[in-house]
């Protein structure tokens, strides 16, 4: 369960790509203005990823709410291998 996002915690889900695991859960979202919170975002999408060395943390902007697109380019996301320089 995750504790972001407004109002009740929510579901995390485990998932994988090409050489990396993560976790994501999409939590309700919005903004705060002098008259109090606004659900106008929406949904929004927090996912952490690692390849076991180096992670990634995504999280939707909180402004424009879920992202299909976001949501497919972590699905194809790939950490790759960096040559040390000598």
């Amino acid at each position: 369960m995750t504790t972001a996002g407004r109002f009740r915690p929510v579901p995390v889900e485990r998932f994988e790509g090409e050489g990396w695991r993560g976790m994501k859960a999409v939590v309700t979202c919005g903004f705060s203005n002098e008259n109090g919170f606004h659900a106008a975002g929406g949904e929004c999408l927090t996912a952490v990823l690692s390849d076991g060395r180096r992670a990634v943390l995504v999280d939707s902007d909180h402004l424009h709410g879920r992202d299909p697109g976001l949501e497919h380019a972590v699905a194809g996301l790939r950490f790759t291998e960096q040559e040390q320089e000598r």
